[in-house]
């Protein structure tokens, strides 16, 4: 018997002030062993305030607000489609700065590094987004986050058409994605809205990319 989807009453809006705070927190809840989670909140709070909020921010991030009680369902944020595919929260300056800051304290920035370098020099993970040069009328859908007492429901599908609305209003032809193998609910969530594997030969990749072509705004 299949389990009835719960239905949750959001608005779905840019991301302002008010919910720098709360977006951090939900983004450390969905990924915790991101670098940025693992630099800490400030780091997370300072990007979301460089790079995800208008007018100076180079990406975007649109939220999902509960009606109910204002809280923050969820986030889903895109970028415009540069050299490759790619769904990093932080750029190069930000992340240097906070790790420079933060990793004699933390011993598990430490562990990360250590663990990067060993998959650099003697593992081979192979990243579909690598090899996908894309176009300038090309963005990119990098994450997708949701609070947990929101998942289950229509927040992350009413989240990711709100995206694909907003990138075909700004002219776009397509939105791609970065999917890794273990996440199955996220590949599942984008088949459902008419998403489609890039290429026919994804399953050889533990990243793997999907996309969706845009009809042109009326």
């Amino acid at each position: 018997m299949a389990r009835e989807r719960k239905h949750f009453d959001i608005d779905i809006r840019d991301l302002t002030e008010e919910y720098v705070d709360a977006c951090a927190r939900v983004h450390a809840e969905c990924f915790p062993d991101k670098l940025e989670t693992l630099l800490g909140l400030e780091c997370l709070r300072d990007c979301l305030r460089r790079r995800y909020m208008k007018p100076q921010g180079d990406c975007f991030c649109r939220i999902a607000v509960s009606k109910s009680d204002g809280r923050l369902a969820g986030y889903v944020y895109a970028e415009p489609m540069r050299a490759v595919v790619s769904n990093s929260f932080l750029n190069r300056p930000i992340a240097r700065a906070h790790l420079l800051r933060r990793i004699w304290l933390r011993p598990r920035l430490w562990l990360y590094v250590v663990r990067r370098v060993y998959r650099s020099l003697f593992r081979k993970t192979w990243n579909e987004g690598l090899t996908l040069h894309g176009r300038p009328d090309w963005e990119v859908a990098k994450m997708l986050g949701i609070h947990p007492d929101f998942r289950g429901g229509n927040v992350g599908v009413e989240l990711m058409l709100a995206h694909e609305r907003d990138a075909r209003a700004r002219g776009m032809t397509r939105v791609c994605g970065l999917i890794e193998r273990t996440n199955v609910k996220a590949a599942r969530l984008y088949q459902s809205i008419g998403w489609v594997y890039t290429s026919p030969d994804w399953q050889k990749y533990d990243v793997f990319a999907m996309h969706k072509d845009l009809t042109p705004a009326p």
